[in-house]
């Protein structure tokens, strides 16, 4: 009877322990993949708010987004703008390697410019009671 036993737990652990890895490195993945998309739409935003010339813009946030993304694949970015807003596209596509699973984002942010200087303002009026408070000891 002991000799039979001895062979079903390595048939077990050969069957459990590579779905186990697998389930693992799934949400391991899956933790970089929203890390990127976090990252990508902090991006998209800060890029709302810079002030310059577009294509110079687009290129720049084109070299951040490749160079701090992980596991997923930007395409068909683009910063566009138009009247008071600015607008920042892009797409993200994520595969899994184990199962063939796919996803793709779409991901735009949209900043209106006059929104912009009554924040900036905001902030300068901010800083300069905080300046305030500083000096006078309080």
């Amino acid at each position: 009877m002991r000799t039979a036993k001895k062979g079903s737990v390595t048939i077990e652990a050969a069957v459990v322990l590579p779905l186990a890895v697998i389930a693992v490195l799934t949400m391991i993945l899956f933790v970089f993949y929203m890390c990127d998309v976090i990252t990508v739409r902090a991006k998209a935003e800060a890029y709302t708010m810079k002030d310059g010339d577009i294509s110079e813009i687009e290129k720049d946030f084109k070299e951040k987004v490749t160079r701090e993304v992980l596991v997923c694949n930007p395409s068909d970015i683009s910063v566009s703008k138009s009247n008071n807003t600015v607008t920042v596209d892009i797409k993200l596509s994520f595969s899994l390697p184990f199962f063939g699973i796919s996803k793709e984002d779409e991901i735009r942010e949209n900043y209106e410019v006059e929104n912009k200087r009554k924040y900036i303002d905001k902030i300068k009026a901010a800083k300069e009671l905080v300046k305030g408070d500083n000096q006078n000891g309080d």
